[in-house]
């Protein structure tokens, strides 16, 4: 009910679902739904489902019937007009759809490549790329086999097409080995990297760039971010092959959304896009899915795939602190505190000089309501480093939970300051000032953020909520969570 008919309250949606199952059991037959445990399905044994289908037939291990029940994406083309929740929801399965077809795919290729069979692997990568037209593993394997086949001139209609899609869709050059088939199908030269700037070398660039990037990623502020996506760009260009590089650009776009310097819409879109290009440059980056993970978890909201995502990170690379930090708020935002904290543990063990992942412990231990330990965590995350904006912060937020008012409110103060005037740190102030009994200041702030809105730029909503929250207003602050949930719609 919640997917189809969100406007509704709840008894006028019960009544809209009754009507719809009433009408589609007279479409498909009486026993085309079923009701069991309160909830309702289809009957596979009386209604057909490629959807079902498709999925028995990955769990059964038949890639080749799996891929036969795929027919293009979920529900292609089909829009329900002011039902973002029923959006959300399709973009999601389609992605998940797409991504299990794409593996199952790769895997009917390879077999039938190692079988020496080049036609039908072009056929299975053929689909491939209809799905993924973006991956260069995907079109280098299609044109090889082409070859194979003795089809030189398909062979290099694909690399060329793919060749313009990379450079006119994403502004990337392809790898250097797709160059180089490419100019072996035409009979030209054979491609050579630039006068010291060989493959290795391009490389060590680009990892040069990256490790500085995570340098000003790991300071949270507003403009050291900014300086970060630069390097990443830099590294990015140099390689575009580098997963981390794309993966770090991700992180610094998610977190300018996160810390409300920019608007969500706008920077994790970014991210989600930079995100996607890491998994597919390299599939086995845990960079790129802890990225990935971090946009479905603080953008779209699906946390059971956002676990799933961070879980494979740490299955790769089972000492990446940051993977641990950010499936413990994963862990936190499902309610299962005694987990998150444990992944906050391990985080800051793998990383104990880092100031986020000592503060993220203890921004854990807030959430389970040890605010004593919580602050001392924060004071040796600043004593890491005393200009670093998140400590303060929490730091802040804790002491007003132990009522610790003047101390609160000098340490938000000094968050926003380091920060470079981040809503949120505003947003903090003003809630500490609300709960220490001094509306007037709360209530100039709350004002001061909403008046941005009036004005064209992007106001908080979700910030503001909070402020009054603490003010006691529920009217008004359910209202501005309802912009929240509007605004925080997937691109």
């Amino acid at each position: 009910m919640a997917l189809l008919w969100p406007e509704r309250d709840a008894n006028r949606a019960r009544a809209l679902l009754n009507l719809a199952v009433h009408v589609l059991r007279d479409a498909l037959g009486a026993g085309a739904i079923r009701l069991h445990n309160g909830a309702l399905s289809l009957d596979p044994a009386e209604v057909r489902c490629d959807v079902v289908e498709f999925r028995r037939a990955l769990d059964a291990g038949d890639d080749a019937r799996a891929a036969a029940c795929y027919g293009g994406p979920l529900l292609d083309g089909f829009h329900l007009p002011g039902s973002a929740e029923f959006e959300r929801w399709v973009e999601d399965e389609r992605g998940a759809l797409a991504a299990r077809c794409t593996r199952a795919l790769r895997t009917l290729a390879e077999d039938a490549r190692r079988r020496e069979q080049p036609q039908h692997a072009a056929q299975h990568l053929t689909r491939l790329l209809q799905i993924d037209p973006y991956s260069s593993r995907a079109a280098q394997a299609l044109a090889e086999s082409q070859e194979t086949a003795g089809e030189r001139g398909a062979a290099v209609h694909t690399l060329e097409r793919h060749l313009a899609r990379l450079r006119g869709d994403l502004a990337v050059e392809p790898p250097l080995s797709l160059l180089e088939l490419l100019a072996r199908l035409r009979g030209a030269p054979a491609v050579h990297a630039p006068r010291g700037t060989d493959v290795g070398e391009r490389r060590e660039q680009a990892v040069f760039h990256t490790l500085r990037a995570r340098h000003f990623v790991g300071r949270r502020d507003a403009a050291s971010l900014r300086t970060a996506i630069e390097h990443f760009e830099r590294a990015r260009s140099t390689d575009p092959t580098y997963a981390p590089a794309l993966a770090g650009l991700a992180d610094a776009w998610s977190l300018l959304g996160f810390y409300d310097f920019l608007a969500p819409s706008e920077a994790f879109s970014r991210a989600r896009a930079a995100a996607h290009r890491a998994v597919a440059t390299d599939p086995t980056s845990p960079d790129g899915h802890a990225s990935l993970g971090y946009v479905l978890m603080y953008y779209h909201w699906h946390w059971d795939r956002a676990e799933r995502s961070l879980r494979r990170a740490i299955e790769l690379d089972p000492r990446h602190a940051q993977a641990h930090q950010w499936l413990g708020n994963c862990l936190a935002l499902l309610g299962r505190a005694p987990d998150a904290r444990e992944m906050m543990r391990r985080s800051r063990l793998l990383a104990p000089a880092s100031p986020i992942a000592n503060a993220a412990y203890g921004w854990a231990e807030y959430f389970a309501g040890n605010f004593d330990h919580g602050a001392e965590l924060q004071r040796e995350s600043i004593e890491l480093d005393p200009t670093f904006p998140v400590a303060h912060l929490w730091l802040g937020q804790s002491l007003a939970q132990m009522q610790r008012f003047p101390e609160a409110i000098a340490a938000l103060r000094r968050a926003s300051s380091l920060f470079g005037r981040s809503d949120a740190a505003e947003a903090a102030v003003a809630c500490a000032h609300a709960q220490a009994g001094d509306d007037g200041t709360a209530r100039e702030i709350a004002e001061r953020l909403q008046q941005k809105g009036a004005e064209g730029d992007y106001a908080p909503a979700y910030e503001i909520a909070k402020i009054h929250v603490a003010l006691g207003d529920r009217a008004h602050a359910l209202d501005w969570l309802d912009r929240a949930r509007l605004v925080a719609q997937p691109w």
